[in-house]
C-alpha cells in the first residue's frame, strides 16, 4: 500500500486536514502539513481509532444538508406556483 497524504485522508473521512493533523499529532506521529505523507500502519491505526466516528459525523452532516436543500427547493417551487397562479396570462 502506498503512503497516503494527510489531505487525502481528510477528504476520505469527510473532515478538515486540521482535524486529521491534530489526531495524528495526538497519536504521536510527526506530521507537518496537509501534504505530509503517512505510512500504511499509521493510516490503519487512525482509521481504527477515529475513522468510524468521523465518517458517521460526515454522513449525518450530508443528510442534514440534503434535507435543507430539499426544503429550500420545495419552498421555491411553492412560491413560484403561487406567483404564477396569481398573475394573468400575458400574450
Amino acid at each position: 500500500m502506498a503512503k497516503a497524504r494527510v489531505h487525502e485522508l481528510a477528504k476520505e473521512f469527510g473532515v478538515t486536514s486540521k482535524e486529521v493533523l491534530a489526531a495524528l499529532t495526538e497519536m504521536g506521529e510527526y506530521v507537518k502539513s496537509p501534504s505530509s505523507t503517512v505510512e500504511a500502519p499509521v493510516v490503519r491505526r487512525l482509521t481504527e481509532e477515529r475513522g468510524d466516528g468521523w465518517k458517521a459525523a460526515a454522513d449525518a452532516k450530508a443528510a442534514k444538508k440534503a434535507a435543507l436543500i430539499r426544503a429550500i427547493t420545495l419552498c421555491n417551487l411553492l412560491s413560484f406556483r403561487r406567483t404564477t397562479q396569481n398573475t394573468p396570462n400575458r400574450q
